[in-house]
């Protein structure tokens, strides 16, 4: 009997790694709808605007979390290229260390700015207080996960995603059933980071023995300085604005603001499942000096615009329909907020493809010279112009429209079109290159 062995093509493992990631991705984002719902439904619009505030500052320091965990995928995939397996476990247990300062430094900040915070939100203390402690311990999974990333261990990934979004609505069910509020949903979603963290490092097996384990962390705030520029800017739609419209605008407004934010943000989510599973790769390709090409950039685009444009449809012309079915009858008047907000994040998630794209070919000038201005844009046009929420919400239009323009110049003007130019390489984005 002759057994004949058959190598698996790339393209069908990509296409199995990139089902494992979106499902994951897709039913997280489900879950977190649904949490998001039962916040809304179980709160009401005044409280919720509340919640959508806290949580919105909450969602902002994830993008430190997210730098971190780019950044440790950056460090790992890159030692995995270079088929060095065993600085994997310095590597992590490197970026333990710089986190745990970080973190610190990060709560002594928010700790001595609570009553500002409080009162600026219009909220308790208390309830800043528990914000900070969630924010604290959100930062740590992010490790793991970054690990997992790293070395493309997609499957792994994708549980711990799934377990995370999963936990947090379980144990926001039983904050809701027994009446804790507020202070009892943001409590229980800092339980379900710690649940996930603790299982998702056995998982990847930090190696703490490994000798000079310090020395393999030296380059990780140069990296993670971009990657949290990036963060930021996809943390900003969904969490600054509905801050500042809960401090400018009444309770019940602002929780229909909040309630717009919470379903358009989605569009921008589904354009991001792409880049997290494709970043590891973009990584490898650039270390091992692979070149990619134009046509392969212009296709990530394409399924990207594909995505955004059927979610602005639904968006557009079912607004109404589907904050009612989410959110109930009760936010049925964020309609026109919503319809608008989905215009501005199909801007912003086509520019997301070219923001992972730049991060992970090192084009790190493009963070200083495009992204950073507009982060600073966004937040400082939405201090000048909120008399009304569709103004708040043109000003997102505005500058994301901008961002998709400026980012599409650079990449033309910094990367050619095939091959390399001027010294920089461009990477595959949707296939790997035949070794």
């Amino acid at each position: 009997m002759v057994l004949i062995q058959t190598k698996v093509p790339q393209s069908l493992k990509l296409l199995v790694q990139f089902g494992q990631v979106s499902a994951a991705v897709l039913i997280a984002n489900i879950l977190f709808y649904l949490f998001q719902v039962l916040a809304g439904r179980g709160l009401g619009p005044a409280e919720y605007g509340l919640f959508g505030a806290l949580f919105g500052m909450v969602y902002l320091a994830s993008s430190v979390a997210a730098a971190i965990q780019t950044t440790v995928a950056k460090m790992v995939a890159a030692a995995r290229a270079d088929l060095v397996s065993d600085r994997v476990g310095r590597i992590v247990a490197a970026s333990i260390v710089r986190v745990l300062i970080l973190d610190a430094a990060i709560c002594l900040v928010l700790l001595g700015a609570t009553p500002w915070i409080a009162a600026y939100i219009h909220g308790p203390n208390l309830l800043v207080l528990i914000t900070v402690g969630l924010i604290a311990v959100s930062l740590f999974p992010s490790i793991a996960q970054g690990t997992l990333q790293g070395e493309q261990r997609f499957g792994a990934f994708a549980f711990y995603v799934l377990f995370l979004a999963a936990s947090r609505l379980s144990l926001g069910i039983l904050a809701l059933y027994l009446g804790w509020g507020v202070a009892g949903l943001l409590a229980m979603s800092a339980l379900s980071n710690v649940m996930t963290a603790i299982p998702a490092f056995l998982s990847a097996r930090p190696l703490f023995n490994a000798p000079r384990w310090i020395d393999e962390g030296a380059g990780f705030f140069k990296f993670a300085a971009p990657a949290l520029i990036g963060s930021v800017a996809m943390a900003l739609p969904g969490s600054v604005d509905v801050v500042i419209v809960r401090h400018f605008f009444n309770e019940g407004t602002a929780g229909l603001y909040a309630a717009a934010a919470t379903l358009g943000k989605g569009l921008a989510v589904a354009s991001s499942v792409t880049a997290t599973m494709l970043f590891p790769k973009f990584v490898e390709h650039h270390s091992q000096n692979r070149k990619g090409t134009w046509l392969l950039l212009s296709k990530g685009l394409v399924v990207s615009g594909l995505l955004l444009s059927g979610g602005l449809l639904a968006l557009t012309f079912l607004a109404r329909p589907l904050l009612v079915l989410f959110l109930g009858s009760s936010y049925a008047a964020a309609a026109p907020l919503l319809s608008w907000y989905g215009v501005a994040m199909f801007f912003f998630g086509l520019s997301i493809t070219l923001l992972t794209y730049h991060l992970a070919t090192g084009r790190l000038a493009y963070f200083y010279s495009v992204l950073l201005p507009h982060v600073v844009a966004e937040v400082v046009l939405m201090y000048m112009f909120h008399d009304s929420m569709v103004q708040v919400v043109t000003v997102l239009v505005g500058v994301n429209m901008l961002l998709l323009l400026t980012s599409i110049a650079y990449t033309l003007t910094h990367t050619g079109v095939t091959g390399s130019k001027g010294g920089t390489r461009v990477v595959t984005l949707l296939t790997e290159s035949e070794k």
